[in-house]
């Protein structure tokens, strides 16, 4: 029997080109992780669950993450591939931590940390770390925040990897924010900045405009503010991470409001509705009751 034609494709050059892909296939590439991991080829499960998380994190689809991360883990771990494993570990947690369960990420985020450090993979801990300070901020943890913040940036400058640490200075200066010291911050998110347009990390800078939006709040700059948060909106849709456009609306929403300005922040609340509504994300509701309040 006679091979079935394959339709000519052009191959993907660009980002646009690339998402527009993920869009169309990434319910096929969910499917062929698990199809992948029953059939006998582990490895590719928990590699396409790898790839798979730059489409579903930026999106909010942290349901599919959980689903597609527990395959890649069980596959990883039936072929004791250690990296794949450690990889799993770290993704899980991410999507364990913005579901709510934050004991089983701090369990995952644990073990991801000891299959790295079992690696000698300075780059897998420091990112591991770097998830770990998120959960510890998001528990009121904030000293052991800091402490795992500091760990990432020693180990992503051991590595030479400019851009993790340039991401951790930026994690380093929100937490500093969020204890009230916004000159470290603003310092801190600085120097990430300078070095993120440097590398031209896009997305890396639309998280530090909104962190320096935040300090630059909080000592009274409100025009300031709203103008870094408008650059990270800006940032975060042209990459399309609808998940933290939608925070970064929500903290202009409350810029405008301290600025008097009612009308423009309802309606910076309202498209932070939308996307949680689109996203299905319970975030919705708080971001409802800002509007209830007007």
């Amino acid at each position: 029997m006679p091979p079935l034609p394959v339709p000519a494709r052009r191959p993907v050059t660009d980002h646009d080109g690339a998402l527009a892909w993920f869009t169309a296939e990434h319910r096929v590439l969910i499917r062929v992780v698990r199809q992948a991991a029953e059939n006998g080829f582990e490895a590719y499960a928990w590699q396409i669950a790898w790839a798979l998380n730059t489409f579903l994190a930026p999106r909010g689809l942290w349901q599919d993450q959980l689903a597609t991360q527990q395959v890649a883990l069980a596959a990883a771990e039936k072929i004791d591939d250690l990296a794949g494993q450690a990889a799993a570990n770290r993704l899980l947690s991410r999507a364990l931590t913005r579901l709510g369960d934050h004991d089983a990420a701090e369990y995952r985020l644990k073990r991801a940390l000891e299959l790295h450090e079992r690696l000698g993979d300075p780059t897998g801990q420091a990112q591991t770390l770097h998830n770990y300070c998120e959960l510890c901020y998001l528990d009121g943890r904030l000293d052991e925040a800091l402490a795992h913040g500091r760990e990432a940036l020693r180990l992503y400058r051991l590595a030479g990897n400019r851009s993790g640490e340039a991401r951790t200075l930026n994690a380093i200066g929100w937490l500093l924010a969020t204890t009230g010291d916004y000159v470290q911050a603003i310092e801190s998110c600085t120097e990430a900045l300078a070095q993120q347009r440097r590398s031209d990390d896009r997305n890396g800078q639309a998280a530090t405009l909104d962190s320096l939006g935040f300090a630059y709040d909080r000592l009274g700059e409100r025009d300031r503010a709203a103008d870094c948060y408008e650059q990270a909106i800006q940032l975060f849709r042209d990459s399309v991470d609808r998940y933290h456009e939608a925070e970064t609306l929500i903290r202009l929403g409350d810029t405008r409001e301290g600025m008097g300005d009612r009308t423009a922040a309802a309606a910076a609340w309202r498209q932070a509705v939308r996307i949680y509504e689109d996203v299905g994300d319970p975030a919705a509701e708080e971001a409802r009751r800002r509007l209830e309040r007007r």
